[in-house]
């Protein structure tokens, strides 16, 4: 739950490869720009779609398989596939509720390349990285490829007249000297590649970080060094990210109003969040020395044993990690008060082993509360409607039968069981012996009102009128009914509720007492 309220999207946004995040029903939930652009759409025409009918060429494809591989598996998986002429790498990860994919393009290096000069020029020029040929003894640049060019803003011939420290941003400790000095120790004492960090700048003074890498080498009899160069400036800004989401995290871990803690795989607290003792009632302290079983209640033991060990099984069988584990338990205090908690727990991970289980407990005492005295008080309107002396029935907006009380059974004889769930008029046939309207219908088709019925009376949206049902209980019977409309408590209409009253003897009555006249 933390965890959402780290911007991770602004992170993702600002990675320079594809990345798309599909749900199992393979809805798009996430794309960056990157993948926009790739897919020449926007964003907003991605995200929210399902990928399948945006692009429907893709079933068959090496994506599409390695999607159902990782969604069948749950484990990641890496394709390559070529495009316009270009090949690209798929990494497939899984993920809660879904996969993502991340796509980077892989350089083509074409065989005939190997076999001559020009080739081996060529290759040269389409590696992605800028490449430096610095000659040791002349201390100059003697070469440089088409991304050098592009990196740094300078022409070959520009480059040429430059030396490596004057690419430097000339902020200590990274200067022109110290550059001379690091390049001067490579080549005398390192025979083996180097890899260094470098803040540098191009011709127009912009400072990026850089990735230094050197390789020693000997050609025409005069020792060479081979100079990779990758721009890493995005990949420090996502350190510098990933370094503040972490420390958001510490943040968030012990200011949530939620209690968050871990255990080890045999359930005693290793860490815990100053909610854990207003939930709990222990001091952290306390918590660290004790087993997260020593806080469940004796109802809830079996739930929490279930669960635990089901993450122990996955532990074993190193699944489910991104598998959340949610239920709901009852816990004790330590000053012997009850309380609930929703409870969702997941495995941390080292070096792909298991090592410790992380938990959010959510305190849902008062909502469980609330949730009881709805029942009861939903339990208790039942029951007064299911006794009412006068028969009930309610249907839904699809004209099916929700509620048939006693008083109806006895009014119709047909049990409830027979009766709830059916729709299709079924409810009129004890009235009239086939499926037709009744008043109930009109309440919500009230343009069908005067085909229907001729005497029918309508107070604003209450419908009341005294009709004759031809075949109830197997007689002829005079019946006053009343309709209303169901709506729940944001004025949504649920369907329509209807009361019957058996007027027959009523009727004889007020024949025989008019006759008497």
């Amino acid at each position: 739950m933390f965890k959402s309220r780290v911007n991770y999207r602004a992170l993702l946004d600002n990675i320079g490869v594809p990345v798309i995040s599909l749900n199992k029903e393979w809805k798009i939930s996430y794309v960056n720009e990157a993948y926009a652009d790739m897919a020449d759409r926007s964003v907003a025409e991605l995200e929210g779609r399902k990928l399948l009918e945006l692009f429907p060429d893709k079933v068959g494809t090496p994506s599409y398989s390695g999607y159902l591989q990782v969604l069948e598996t749950m484990q990641p998986k890496c394709i390559e596939f070529e495009s316009g002429g270009r090949i690209f790498r798929e990494n497939i990860y899984p993920a809660q509720g879904g996969f993502i994919s991340i796509i980077q393009e892989t350089p083509r290096i074409r065989d005939e390349m190997r076999t001559s000069k020009s080739a081996y020029r060529a290759m040269f020029e389409e590696v992605n990285d800028a490449l430096f040929v610095f000659d040791v003894n002349s201390n100059s640049i003697v070469d440089a490829n088409r991304q050098a060019s592009q990196m740094f803003g300078y022409d070959l011939s520009e480059i040429l007249q430059i030396q490596l420290g004057d690419l430097s941003a000339e902020e200590p400790p990274f200067t022109k000297e110290n550059v001379a000095h690091w390049i001067k120790k490579v080549a005398s004492n390192n025979p083996e590649p180097q890899v260094a960090e470098w803040l540098t700048r191009d011709k127009s003074g912009r400072k990026f970080w850089i990735e230094l890498k050197t390789i020693s080498t000997y050609f025409e009899e005069r020792e060479h060094l081979l100079v990779v160069v990758r721009d890493i400036t995005e990949s420090k800004e996502t350190q510098r990210r990933l370094r503040e989401s972490s420390e958001r995290y510490l943040d968030l871990f012990e200011n949530s109003g939620d209690m968050i803690y871990v255990h080890d795989l045999d359930g005693n607290f290793i860490r815990v969040n100053k909610m854990a003792e207003k939930i709990t009632g222990y001091w952290q302290e306390e918590l660290l020395d004790m087993n997260i079983s020593e806080l469940i209640a004796e109802d809830s033991k079996n739930t929490h044993y279930r669960y635990k060990e089901l993450g122990r099984r996955m532990a074993q069988q190193k699944k489910g990690k991104h598998r959340p584990i949610s239920y709901e338990v009852e816990i004790e205090t330590k000053h012997g008060d009850r309380g609930f908690l929703e409870v969702s727990t997941w495995l941390i991970y080292r070096n792909l082993e298991p090592i410790a289980i992380q938990g959010i407990a959510r305190d849902i005492t008062a909502r469980k509360l609330e949730e009881t005295s709805i029942r009861e008080s939903q339990q208790m309107m039942a029951d007064l409607l299911e006794y009412l002396p006068d028969a009930l029935m309610a249907i839904d907006t699809n004209g099916k039968v929700f509620i048939w009380n006693n008083a109806m059974e006895e009014l119709t004889g047909v049990p409830a069981e027979k009766m709830i769930g059916k729709g299709n008029y079924e409810y009129s046939l004890p009235f009239y012996g086939k499926r037709r309207p009744i008043v109930i219908d009109q309440v919500l088709r009230p343009e069908d009102i005067e085909r229907d019925y001729t005497r029918i009376k309508q107070e604003h949206y209450v419908l009341t009128a005294l009709v004759e049902a031809p075949v109830l209980r197997g007689e002829k019977h005079q019946i006053w009914c009343k309709a209303v409309p169901l709506y729940d408590h944001n004025g949504l209409l649920l369907g329509a509720v209807e009361t019957i009253r058996e007027m027959t003897e009523v009727k004889r009555i007020q024949e025989y007492q008019a006759m008497s006249k």
